[in-house]
């Protein structure tokens, strides 16, 4: 991922929760993320899709948690995934 996507990322969206970004590799990819992330209880506030410098498709989703990092490795673990970030947030409230 370019740092530009990571930027679009972090200003397009609010910096009270952290964001998931997932390239999107496959159509169903998004649908099978939201299923399990609804399933794990999960919510997610915001959604965008935004694309790279080189025409890669990401989903950006934001969540409400303060540090993003074990859920990212939980994603990657569950095999969503090889391209897959997370932003923590800037300042976090529920």
């Amino acid at each position: 991922m370019t740092a530009s996507i990571r930027d679009q990322a972090e200003a397009s969206l609010t910096g009270a929760v952290s964001h998931l970004l997932v390239e999107l590799v496959e159509k169903k990819l998004s649908g099978a993320l939201r299923s399990y992330l609804r399933g794990r209880g999960i919510p997610i506030r915001e959604e965008t899709t935004l694309e790279d410098d080189q025409g890669r498709t990401w989903l950006v989703l934001s969540i409400p948690l303060a540090d993003i990092s074990q859920l990212v490795l939980e994603l990657i673990e569950k095999g969503f995934s090889g391209n897959i970030q997370g932003i923590n947030a800037r300042s976090f409230q529920r």
